[in-house]
């Protein structure tokens, strides 16, 4: 089973990796999401919330930017995501691909509902981090 859930965990990665270009950066929530993408391969710009509102506010409005949704998988990720795709609609496409791919995953099934467990070594376990 672990060799599965890590495999499932590479593919998410590599879809991310193969889908990044100089326009495209990930959202995530915190600092330690950021730290467990990295850790897992992850290679793009990766922005808190709080970094991405300050870029969006601050960056030109002319560039349509593509941002790759990495919030938690829980109530609280889905209405921040809701929010944001609404707020950010004009100059902001979301791409929620690796997302629904997320859902997919065995880790998913064992209840697993933030980036940190979902993209966490730790999380190979049968306990829920």
């Amino acid at each position: 089973m672990r060799n599965c859930e890590e495999e499932e965990i590479r593919e998410v990665v590599e879809t991310i990796n193969k889908c990044i270009d100089r326009h495209t950066l990930i959202l995530v929530e915190g600092v330690t999401d950021i730290r467990v993408l990295r850790e897992a391969g992850v290679n793009a710009e990766i922005y808190t919330l709080y970094e991405f509102y300050k870029f969006v506010e601050t960056s030109t409005k002319n560039q349509k930017l593509r941002v790759i949704a990495m919030l938690d998988l829980d109530r609280e990720g889905e209405s921040m995501l809701r929010k944001l795709k609404e707020k950010y609609s004009n100059t902001v496409k979301f791409d929620e691909f690796p997302r629904k791919r997320l859902r997919m995953t065995s880790r998913y099934k064992r209840g697993l509902r933030t980036i940190y467990q979902l993209f966490s070594a730790s999380s190979m376990g049968s306990e829920n981090v």
